[in-house]
């Protein structure tokens, strides 16, 4: 992804200037105890590389702690024009050295003592370690070379690789270039000069992107670096902050770079006279931090810079100082944020609009300040860089807008979550929150973190969301109950949409922070899923029991009784699934509408005084009850091999059948497409990363894979390498498994952004879009000879569209249904049906004109799609329910001509094994994990195998095998096997 067609201007890199005569006998870096001149830093960084010349890397790592060897061995690299690979040891060895090999790394400078060269030494065949002439016991470890770089790593313009922080999966690697930092170093010595006796606090660590003009910036210009202390790896403002105050004093210290949340902490300090610029970066800048940290430091010019490592840093910047900011500014800043500002020089910026007819904008950057892309990330290159009228350009995923000539940042678009369909900014929240706090103790000196976070847990197969904020506190001087946390959440909802929300209010020294002093978020997802349930217990109450059941609910809060089921996280799957359940249980009939509106209090008053047990079903688990009641078994079911991947697999297995051999393609919860060999023992041919992860079935056409991915993409791969050909965007998770239309030359498909995409198989590029009220969960259908296109939402939204007004831009349907449930079954289309299964319990047959022409009842939602067999004299339809039967109805009337109890619920979809005009033999799962054969003239299964884990995958049949994936994160190959004379 580099700009390999882009003039690398002249870069400040292209020289060294610490051997010039007006340089060598200048301080390049002061600690308490010495001091270091340019001369002393040249002579260590020629002996460095001398060393790393002599071994031949291309690419080194440096896990140095804060000190001047760690200064030397950057430089060094800098100047020997290797890419440097900054490694933390505070992080675990298993990331370090997942990042070693990640970054092709050749070499490593680090301490004697490292616990990193430790578990090297036990890992890596034909290690060298040569000691390092320049004190702080030093090493130089090499060991096998790599054999071939990847292209992005020889661009003669690529200078480090840098981590991302890995909060969504494995850290990606940014490659940056000598071009961009020398953009950014030098629009900083312009737009705020140096002074001859400025000196930069070294306070960020080697991993951040700003640590390089904290380093570069200054030693480049002929600055002097301040050192705090003694050699750690822990940052100087973590670590001590009123010895950070006294050196800043002592050294006279007049420039640092800080991210708010220790800023904040730094105010409870007195404030160094000497400071002249704060660099504020890294996290949002929240107003009434500006307003005390001005009136804190007020001869400081606080500099809100904007940017990520993906644009070396930063981007844009505004600047504020007590003299300067008028009341007309803060009270601008008080509605919208304090401001972004305006590009640097040498960057392009443009706002690109989200979505169709909506006001939202996205942040796009091009210019200089460009990394060259992602290290192995192919994916994520294609997601975030894309050409654009003859320029590259990379997403921020910020929203943001202008104001008065300046530029403000709403907030994440990608830590935008959805809380019961609501889009959340956590960033705002955040702010929000801030904003209250700030009030609630204008007049005092207490200090306070928050953190917000979308929870989403799955229960009874159900993903719930919850928006959750933490407030971190010091809890043993200041009180927040519950009258502070309902007045937290109705200053929240005045400005934002009401969502279910949990308030969590820690002690400040237990709120999880990063090694860079930001909020922690992954930190404290872990410490919300580890909450134990309160000592109030919820199941002693039937209704209770209900919500703990289906719910992310595990404790009473308050005015527990008032709240509605959505309230509390519910979604329309879940108050789907509690609404059977109260039917089933209580034998009372309440529709969707009563699960939407009603508070926990109305529902429990609907109740039938006599209530049955607790957990007490309808459904008989008649299978482990009793014994089979026929003869022999028929079948025999065998694992012939497994596949493991990294996380669950919840996508259906995708079958191709080459000229001489079967392929399977499929995706899992760990981000990979992987593609396999179908041949004993297996073996995988391919394996492809997207950016999140993948609940979405793969569909085939010629060379194409067509796959639907967590990220809100499309994607297109190559059959044969499972390299990216296209990819398109929506705005939502995609789920939905694409249909291919081939006739048509089109592939369709649905996203959560309440859409139906369809796309030209070639190009992926958007021909229409069909707009929905809800969610598109499932598969569409066409009926060719009709040239009709069929979808359905999770608002129970069935529409019929003609292709011929649908290419006219018409996207008014030929006629609409409203179901009374919504709709996760994918659609079917027989020769005279459409076959709808929903979550009212329903199996639909519907004419083609929209007539409902019979619909067969179950006793639960219905998320199994139907499978028909047309072989037999009299067509039939086998469906799966969460009632636990597997059914066979006529296709004609919908009559049910034969069921079984397999005694647990049923998601994944039936699959016919063989059929003929006399009979037919299926396969269906359960989703505790049972898959059985089944023939529609015998009262009981043929075969029955427990897979021992939960299956939301449906069965594939290809020859005498089926191929299903588990969450226990196993791909299987079963086979089948007769144990009398009947023909598969």
């Amino acid at each position: 992804m580099s700009d390999k067609t882009a003039v690398v201007d002249k870069s400040i890199f292209d020289h060294c200037p610490f051997g010039d005569a007006e340089y060598v006998s200048r301080i390049a870096i002061e600690t308490p105890l010495h001091h270091v001149s340019f001369r002393e830093l040249a002579a260590d960084m020629k002996c460095l590389q001398e060393t790393l010349q002599q071994a031949g890397v291309a690419v080194v790592a440096i896990s140095l702690p804060f000190g001047t060897v760690q200064i030397a061995a950057l430089c060094s690299a800098i100047v020997s024009r290797i890419v440097f690979v900054p490694i933390d040891e505070t992080q675990t060895i298993e990331r370090n050295e997942w990042m070693l090999q990640d970054a092709y790394a050749q070499g490593l400078i680090c301490l004697k003592d490292s616990e990193l060269l430790d578990n090297i030494q036990k890992t890596k065949d034909n290690i060298t370690i040569a000691n390092l002439d320049v004190g702080g016991g030093a090493c130089f470890v090499t060991w096998k070379l790599v054999p071939s770089l990847p292209p992005l790593l020889k661009d003669p313009d690529a200078m480090y690789v840098l981590y991302t922080s890995g909060s969504s999966g494995h850290p990606k690697g940014v490659v940056g270039s000598y071009r961009a930092t020398s953009n950014r170093i030098k629009w900083m010595w312009h737009a705020f000069p140096f002074k001859a006796v400025d000196k930069v606090l070294r306070s960020t660590k080697l991993t951040f992107v700003d640590s390089l003009w904290e380093i570069l910036g200054a030693l480049w210009h002929g600055q002097t670096l301040v050192i705090v202390g003694p050699p750690t790896f822990t940052p100087p403002l973590i670590g001590d902050l009123d010895k950070v105050v006294a050196v800043i004093e002592a050294h006279g210290v007049t420039r640092m770079t800080v991210v708010p949340s220790l800023l904040q902490m730094l105010l409870q300090t007195r404030v160094p006279a000497s400071i002249q610029f704060v660099l504020v970066s890294g996290e949002i800048f929240h107003v009434q931090l500006l307003r005390r940290a001005m009136r804190w430091a007020p001869q400081a010019t606080f500099i809100n810079l904007y940017g990520s490592t993906e644009v070396s840093g930063d981007v844009t910047f505004d600047a504020f100082s007590l003299s300067a900011v008028t009341s007309d500014q803060l009270s601008q800043m008080d509605k919208n944020g304090v401001p972004i500002g305006v590009p640097v020089e040498g960057a392009s910026i443009k706002l690109v609009q989200v979505e169709d007819m909506s006001p939202r904008q996205e942040l796009w950057v091009s210019g200089a300040p460009l990394a060259l892309g992602y290290l192995n990330r192919q994916g994520d290159n294609i997601a975030k860089f894309t050409e654009l009228e003859g320029k590259r350009w990379f997403k921020t995923g910020d929203e943001c807008f202008w104001r008065e000539n300046k530029l403000y940042c709403r907030g994440r678009t990608d830590s935008q979550v959805k809380i019961s369909g609501v889009s959340i900014h956590l960033d705002a929240v955040e702010r929000i929150f801030h904003t209250w706090l700030s009030k609630h103790f204008a007049s005092s000196s207490h200090q306070w973190r928050v953190g917000a976070i979308g929870v989403s847990t799955t229960k009874q197969w159900l993903q719930l969301d919850t928006l959750v904020v933490y407030v971190g506190i010091h809890t043993t001087s200041v009180v927040l109950g519950a009258d502070e946390t309902k007045q937290m959440l109705q200053f929240l909802f005045s400005s934002h949409a009401i969502v279910p929300t949990r308030v969590i209010v820690i002690d400040i020294h237990a709120f999880p922070m990063t090694s860079s002093g930001k909020r922690d978020r992954k930190a404290l997802e872990s410490m919300i899923s580890g909450q134990s349930v309160s000592s109030v217990s919820l199941v002693a109450d039937p209704v209770h029991h209900l919500i703990h059941e289906f719910l992310n609910v595990n404790h009473i809060e308050g005015d527990f009784e008032k709240n509605t089921l959505v309230d509390l996280g519910g979604n329309s799957l879940a108050l789907t699934m509690i609404l059977y359940a109260i039917r089933d249980r209580f034998k009372i009939s309440l529709t969707l509408s009563d699960m939407y509106e009603k508070t926990i209090a109305q529902l429990r008053d609907l109740l039938p005084s006599k209530k049955r047990s607790i957990g007490s079903s309808t459904m008989e688990n008649t299978l482990q009850k009793k014994s089979r009641i026929t003869g022999d078994i028929q079948y025999e079911l065998q694992v012939e091999w497994t596949v493991s991947m990294q996380k669950c697999i919840d996508a259906t297995p995708l079958a191709v059948q080459r000229a001489t051999e079967t392929w399977i393609v499929i995706g899992s919860h760990d981000h990979f497409v992987i593609c396999v060999d179908a041949a004993p023992p297996s073996r995988t041919l391919w394996r492809t990363e997207l950016p999140d992860r993948i609940e979405s079935s793969c569909a085939h056409h010629d060379n194409n894979i067509y796959v639907g991915c967590y990220d809100g993409y499309i994607y297109c791969l190559h059959l044969m390498t499972g390299e990216i050909r296209w990819s398109f965007l929506t705005q939502d998770q995609v789920k939905c498994s694409p249909l291919v239309v081939p006739e048509k030359g089109v592939v369709v498909c649905g996203s959560h952004d309440h859409s139906v995409y369809v796309l030209d198989l070639d190009s992926g590029c958007c021909i229409f879009r069909i707009p929905f009220e809800g969610s598109v969960f499932a598969t569409p259908a066409v009926r060719l000879s009709l040239d009709f296109l069929f979808c359905a939402s999770t608002a129970g939204e069935l529409q019929a569209h003609e292709w011929s007004s649908l290419a006219q831009n018409n996207n008014n349907s030929k006629w609409r249904i409203k179901l009374d449930a919504p709709v996760f079954s994918n659609l079917v289309v027989s020769e005279d049906l459409l076959l709808v299964g929903c979550a009212d319990g329903f199996l639909y047959g519907i004419s083609f004109e929209g007539r409902i022409a019979w619909k067969a009842s179950t006793s639960k939602p219905i998320f199994s799609s139907p499978c028909i067999v047309q072989s037999l004299k009299n067509p039939i339809v086998i469906f799966g329910s969460h009632d636990g039967h597997l059914r066979c109805a006529d296709l004609k009337t919908g009559l049910v001509l034969a069921s079984i109890d397999l005694g647990s619920a049923i998601f994944a979809s039936p699959a016919i094994v063989k059929s003929s005009a006399s009979g037919f033999l299926c396969a269906a799962c359960t989703v505790q994990g049972v898959l059985y054969l089944w023939d529609t003239k015998d009262s009981t299964w043929q075969a029955r195998l427990d897979l021992k884990a939960d299956i939301f995958s449906s069965p594939v049949v290809h020859g005498n095998c089926l191929y299903i994936g588990t969450r226990s994160n196993q791909l299987h190959r079963i086979k089948i096997k007769s144990n009398k004379q009947v023909a598969l």
